[in-house]
């Protein structure tokens, strides 16, 4: 029985496709994306001559709705480049990605909170752990995905060291802010301004991690 039992797992594996991964997070993706500019609030009764002083006091949700998006930008993208080296995956891998999508949908909730209480300490704090949940799961994935050799044969150490940092990198400065804002809501939340500001930019973070990687690896 157990041997069958292994045996139906193997063959309802071969079921999982990246596709099929891959058209559910970015329908997820999509979703979330679309919610922040929801969320949203301008006054119907507003007079016109006040339009200037509105667009004044909307900076926090400017701020937090350009953050947000670039941060669901930057897990998309790393979503992709971490299928784009998968081969293919298994059922607990389907359900990381899960857990992953689940906590990227909580993205605009945690935004909305921080757009209304930016200087609040638990806005921020909520915010940060949940940019670290996305990115641990991200990294929980791709770890499922080399330990278990799930790669396509064209990947080497060198190219899964650097993705490693790619992942690691962004979560430690998520981390390195969130624990400012304990301290200091306000500055917290234009440290993650900065922080995936930095990080969308590509040669800017790739380097870093592929420095890391080889400083780690001793240029192996």
């Amino acid at each position: 029985m157990k041997e069958k039992s292994l045996e139906l797992e193997a063959r309802l594996a071969e079921g999982w496709t990246s596709s099929r991964i891959l058209s559910l997070t970015d329908n997820v993706f999509a979703f979330a994306m679309t919610l922040l500019i929801l969320n949203f609030v301008v006054p119907s009764d507003l007079p016109s001559e006040n339009l200037q002083q509105l667009f004044v006091n909307l900076w926090p949700q400017f701020l937090t709705y350009f953050m947000s998006f670039a941060v669901l930008g930057t897990f998309w993208v790393g979503h992709h480049n971490l299928f784009s080296l998968i081969k293919h995956t298994d059922r607990k891998a389907v359900w990381i990605n899960i857990i992953f999508a689940s906590f990227i949908v909580l993205i605009p909730l945690t935004t909305a909170v921080l757009r209304q209480y930016y200087s609040e300490q638990i806005a921020v704090v909520a915010y940060g752990f949940n940019m670290i949940i996305c990115g641990a799961a991200a990294y929980w994935l791709w770890s499922h995905a080399v330990k278990h050799k799930f790669l396509k044969e064209n990947v080497d150490k060198e190219m899964i060291s650097i993705m490693h940092y790619r992942i690691v990198v962004p979560v430690s400065g998520a981390i390195a802010v969130t624990v400012v804002g304990f301290f200091s809501p306000t500055v917290s939340l234009f440290m993650f301004a900065v922080l995936f500001f930095l990080v969308t930019i590509p040669t800017v973070s790739d380097r870093v991690a592929a420095a890391i990687a080889q400083l780690v690896t001793g240029g192996k």
